[in-house]
């Protein structure tokens, strides 16, 4: 152990102790500095949509964009039907429903360098068509009613817009006689889609989303191998078999395809994914598996009920106190095996205390502070344990107010950015450039070691508490350190002022040393 490390973790007297041991887990050196790390899911409404809900004259409305921009990724949530609403008649700007510019939006995002999930979710009205009227949903598998579920083909309407999507927002300009745009106004004077192709504003496209919801049907819940399949028409054209203009891979073969988040993170869905590549698309010449998918994903909400959502009965937990590290490292040893890279696309709480995934708490206040605490270790302890991506849900608040899950898990509301968010991006502007490399242990204190290649390090203590101050440690550091402690009342990290001691209180809200 470091000397100064030791002098760290040598100097602390525990106070009080947690009510049961935090669940132990093994970390690995980051790949990428963390301000690289942290995104969240985002809707048009956030780029384009005044506060009374009106579009705006401007193309992008920027008292609510302004927080977009601070951060390093988006998840952005589309509905199919809005590129689609009729038949190989696709709309981009505007769009078919809502009259969303998606263009603008992208633009936008790649000026402010923030990269482009795009997640292309659910079925159009003339696809759920094709199910018995009392089977219609939006979320519904995206093949017509009995197609075979395990045959590619059956998906290649949505591999059609896939291609479409990709050749327009990828950066490989595709032949504009393989593309199609519904170019007739609706009403006069109305502005009208035109083709355009190598744009180069979208990074990554994710195929559908929790394509294992359970709680929605057998007409909505795909097993491995029918989203197997699914995946490799919405890839490649299943292995190009389908046609020139279908999958994401033949229009432009720099985009990321990233599979759908799963519900339910079990690796034993990933692994029946690549046994169904083995046997359906073979090997590549290098020997590797042919796979459909450039991202492994899922969704992890931390609770007492093992991430299950809709459970009855769950409340959110701190993440040190589930099985969201055990996740993860499950996740990270099936995708250096596979060498893919793992992202982790939904995670979150919700504030209301009624809310099944809710933090405890007496007033709004406490809850919201302890929820600022529990997010940012729980982007900590994603990144230290090999999981290269993480989208929190959700940017904005929808205002609900309601114990209904997840209605409250926006991190800004009403345009003023809650204690968490600023938390977590003060974190970051002070992590810029910086990548984590060591996590030591001593009795229950954690202290991180984060190294860049032009600055001094930087260390992080902290207690993986289920309250902010159910548990402390007294850390002593050196006398030329300089020791940031979040103010919640300010909502910004602050230098700690010392009198006659070089001790701070360490407790469930990360401390953060400069040497």
């Amino acid at each position: 152990m470091p000397r100064l490390l030791c002098l760290l973790v040598s100097c602390c007297l525990l106070l009080a102790g947690c009510t049961q041991p935090p669940i132990s887990y093994q970390v690995v050196p980051a790949k990428l500095s963390f301000d690289k790390f942290i995104g969240a899911n985002v809707y048009e409404w956030n780029f384009q949509e005044n506060f009374e809900k009106q579009r705006v004259p401007e193309i992008i409305f920027q008292q609510k964009a302004q927080w977009i921009d601070t951060l390093a990724w988006v998840r952005h949530y589309i509905d199919w039907d809005k590129i689609e609403a009729q038949p190989n008649q696709y709309t981009f700007n505007p769009t078919a429903f809502g009259s969303w510019n998606y263009d603008a939006i992208y633009q936008y995002c790649s000026q402010k360098n923030v990269q482009v999930l795009a997640c292309i979710k659910g079925i159009p009205a003339w696809l759920q068509a094709s199910y018995p009227a009392n089977q219609r949903d939006l979320e519904n598998i995206p093949a017509a009613w009995q197609a075979p579920l395990e045959n590619p083909a059956s998906y290649t309407a949505q591999a059609k817009m896939a291609f479409q999507f990709a050749a327009r927002y990828g950066r490989t300009k595709v032949a504009t006689h393989l593309l199609s745009v519904h170019a007739t106004p609706r009403w006069q004077n109305d502005s009208t889609n035109k083709i355009a192709t190598g744009l180069g504003t979208v990074q990554a496209m994710e195929c559908d989303n929790e394509r294992d919801k359970w709680w929605k049907g057998p007409q909505a819940q795909q097993t491995a191998e029918q989203y197997a399949a699914n995946l490799s028409a919405y890839y490649d054209g299943h292995l190009g078999t389908l046609g020139k203009n279908v999958g994401v891979k033949n229009a432009d073969p720099t985009m990321l395809v990233v599979m759908a988040g799963l519900a339910k993170p079990d690796t034993n869905f990933v692994h029946a994914m690549v046994n169904w590549c083995k046997k359906n698309r073979g090997y590549k010449k290098d020997g590797s598996i042919n796979l459909c998918f450039d991202v492994i994903n899922y969704h992890y909400y931390a609770n007492n009920t093992s991430s299950q959502q809709f459970v009855s009965g769950s409340k959110g937990v701190a993440p040190e106190y589930c099985s969201a590290a055990a996740t993860a490292t499950a996740f990270y040893a099936l995708g250096k095996r596979l060498q893919l890279p793992v992202w982790l696309t939904e995670t979150g709480y919700d504030v209301h205390q009624e809310s099944a995934q809710g933090v405890p708490g007496k007033t709004a206040e406490q809850r919201e502070n302890l929820r600022a605490a529990w997010l940012l270790r729980t982007c900590l302890l994603y990144y230290k344990t090999g999981i290269e991506k993480l989208a929190l849900y959700q940017l904005w608040d929808d205002g609900s107010q309601t114990a209904t899950t997840f209605a409250t898990t926006g991190l800004v509301t009403k345009n003023k950015a809650s204690t968490s968010l600023q938390a977590i991006l003060g974190m970051s502007k002070i992590l810029n450039g910086y990548r984590f490399v060591r996590q030591s242990v001593d009795k229950k204190l954690t202290v991180d070691k984060f190294i860049h290649p032009q600055k001094k390090a930087i260390w992080l203590a902290y207690l993986p508490s289920k309250d902010l101050h159910d548990a402390t440690q007294k850390l002593m550091f050196p006398s030329n350190a300089k020791v940031l402690v979040f103010d919640f009342a300010k909502q910004q990290y602050i230098f700690q002022k010392t009198v006659g001691s070089n001790t701070v209180d360490v407790g469930g809200m990360p401390v953060i040393l400069l040497l």
